[in-house]
């Protein structure tokens, strides 16, 4: 569904707008504010595809590498290094009063918990203390399906075309 040219063209044009977005940091301490703004800028700059797939699953989840900044203004501070998505499909959320907490992930036949700081997840919809959110294209796939799948409006339309090549047919404009 997500390769239907229609499809693909909406969300990509909701992920357009949502790519310039920019975000201002406040708070007593002007240095922590400056600090986390650029690593927020980073970030933002750096991972806004894989943080935007959320609202493809409901959820995505992340393993968060840190570093020691080694120059610039915040040289020696701990910051993020790098965000490595997971496939939700390999994952599973932890759950600690109603909060996510990390999430097990399934690989070749192994288990690891990934904790935060360690393991980050992001959620799409969340509604009713549901930790994995809701799909984006979820509530689209009756529509979808019913226009492209056999005997569909795809189909239909198809057919009719084939039988007006064979009897011919007038088609009016307004």
């Amino acid at each position: 569904m997500r390769y239907d040219p229609q499809v693909r063209i909406a969300l990509a044009a909701r992920n357009g707008l949502l790519m310039s977005a920019q975000v201002a940091i406040t708070g007593p301490q002007e240095r922590m504010n400056a600090w986390v703004q650029q690593q927020w800028s980073r970030l933002w700059a750096e991972y806004a595809q894989q943080l935007l797939k959320a609202k493809l699953y409901g959820f995505m989840p992340f393993e968060v590498a840190y570093r020691e900044a080694p120059a610039g203004e915040f040289r020696g501070l701990v910051e993020v290094a790098a965000l490595k998505d997971r496939h939700p499909r390999d994952c599973r959320l932890l759950v600690q009063n109603d909060e996510p907490v990390g999430f097990v992930l399934k690989q070749e036949g192994e288990e690891a918990s990934i904790l935060a700081p360690f393991g980050l997840t992001t959620t799409f919809e969340a509604e009713c203390r549901n930790p994995y959110g809701c799909a984006l294209l979820a509530r689209a796939y009756p529509t979808w399906y019913e226009k492209w799948m056999e005997g569909g409006a795809k189909r239909t339309i198809r057919l009719r075309m084939t039988k007006d090549s064979a009897v011919g047919d007038i088609f009016w404009y307004p």
